[in-house]
């Protein structure tokens, strides 16, 4: 099972959907073989920060020690169970939405892919509690984990310092152990 954020863009009817995953990536190798996925909505920021640092994943990320690796997969495990739905994918049993997506068609022509999708089938599996500053705060910071090859010399510093401050304030556990997690990810 592959567990990885990425950033549809949805029409207001949630019918249409596009993806734009990187074609080195292994979100793009799956959708571009299988032609579908599930897309599941959380409010789980320790889940959305592991899932950015491919904690849980197979292949396991290469750019994390084994111990950072193997002791924040268990943190994570029972966040990542999920069953299997007939031929649509593996539905996250902790997520509160989720849609079944068919790729309709696909633009290959760039490093940054484009599949249209459609909609098979959705799930309403608990409420959705919403985002807080707390946990706008992991995702901005986990995006920048994300894109760390990118940032300039003091970028990750000065920004986590930042959102620590909000993350802080407005925390519940979960957004505390995935700041940690954040923390130490970007220390290696």
């Amino acid at each position: 099972m592959h567990v990885a954020p990425i950033g549809p863009h949805v029409d207001r009817s949630l019918h249409s959907w596009s993806l734009k995953p990187f074609q080195t990536s292994t979100t793009f190798k799956n959708l571009f073989h299988h032609r579908r996925a599930i897309f599941h909505v959380t409010d789980d920021a320790l889940l959305l920060a592991a899932s950015v640092l491919g904690i849980g994943n197979t292949p396991t990320s290469e750019s994390l020690p084994q111990d950072l690796l193997s002791r924040w997969s268990k943190k994570v495990e029972s966040r990542r169970t999920a069953r299997w739905v007939d031929d649509r994918g593996w539905l996250l049993d902790h997520s509160c939405h989720a849609f079944a997506l068919h790729t309709d068609s696909w633009d290959v022509s760039t490093p940054r892919a484009h599949a249209d999708c459609s909609v098979t089938q959705q799930w309403s599996i608990r409420a959705f509690w919403g985002w807080n500053r707390a946990k706008h705060s992991i995702l901005e910071l986990a995006i920048l984990a994300s894109r760390r090859q990118w940032l300039e010399p003091g970028e990750w510093i000065r920004e986590f310092e930042r959102h620590r401050v909000f993350v802080e304030k407005t925390a519940g556990t979960d957004e505390l152990e995935a700041l940690e997690l954040l923390r130490e990810a970007m220390s290696t």
